[in-house]
């Protein structure tokens, strides 16, 4: 029997699914190719850590963890998101992305958190960074000190916001 995933309301097969994820991946792979994150390793391992980590709630919430930092970080664009991979996953990235001129606890934050999607990334991209703390701390102690009280206190917010949705 043949095995069957529903995406934005639409059904598709098993390979269908396969190949989105499998587009997803590339897709991130490709972005992410020669940047490294704040303690010098591949950012690609990041974003698949995030994308395993949210894995569990669908595959749109995994897509969106591969590019949780796309349109912020790289060229991609709501409207190149949304034609590869439907409006649910462009929404959530949108709402993952900071602009400028926003205010990360004032404005950011809250924006980003009334959508459920970019709510669990949020949840899984910052508990990931708040993991590789230690190593920044061996080379920054200063700035990993300062991340891992905004990577708690992210989490302490992100955490309550769940809480009133369950």
């Amino acid at each position: 029997m043949a095995l069957s995933f529903e995406l934005e309301g639409e059904l598709m097969s098993e390979y269908d699914y396969g190949v989105l994820l499998a587009d997803a991946y590339r897709l991130a792979a490709e972005l992410h190719r020669n940047q490294e994150d704040k303690s010098g390793a591949p950012y690609i391992q990041h974003v698949v850590s995030v994308a395993v980590a949210v894995r569990q709630y669908g595959l749109i919430y995994e897509i969106v963890g591969l590019l949780h930092d796309a349109i912020e970080d790289t060229p991609l664009t709501k409207e190149e998101a949304e034609r590869l991979f439907g409006r649910d996953v462009a929404d959530a990235l949108v709402a993952m992305t900071r602009q400028d001129d926003e205010d990360y606890f004032e404005v950011y934050l809250p924006r980003l958190m009334q959508n459920e999607i970019a709510l669990r990334v949020k949840h899984a991209d910052s508990s990931n960074n708040l993991s590789k703390n230690g190593t920044l701390a061996k080379t920054d102690p200063e700035k990993a000190a300062k991340l891992r009280t905004k990577y708690r206190r992210v989490l302490a917010l992100l955490a309550a916001k769940r809480e009133q949705l369950n």
